[in-house]
């Protein structure tokens, strides 16, 4: 059986509450034997809407879910 994988959009690397939520997240995949994969978009909210754009696009290794804080809350309107 193959473990589900799951992508986390965070907004930087260079924060520590980022790095925080990161550590959990890696800390839970491997708890519940999943695999985890980041993409940060630097504080840019087009970066994060391209990822995501190609994160679900993606014909090869869609993921079991997308998880992601918005870099702003109006790049998701």
């Amino acid at each position: 059986m193959h473990k589900l994988r799951f992508v986390v959009s965070l907004t930087t690397r260079d924060n520590d509450y980022q790095l925080e939520q990161a550590a959990v997240a890696e800390h839970t995949a491997n708890r519940l034997e999943s695999e985890v994969e980041f993409v940060y978009a630097e504080n840019d909210a087009v970066l994060q809407s391209q990822q995501s754009l190609q994160i679900i696009h993606s014909s090869t290794s869609l993921p079991a879910g997308v998880i992601f804080e918005p870099v702003v809350a109006t790049s998701l309107n």
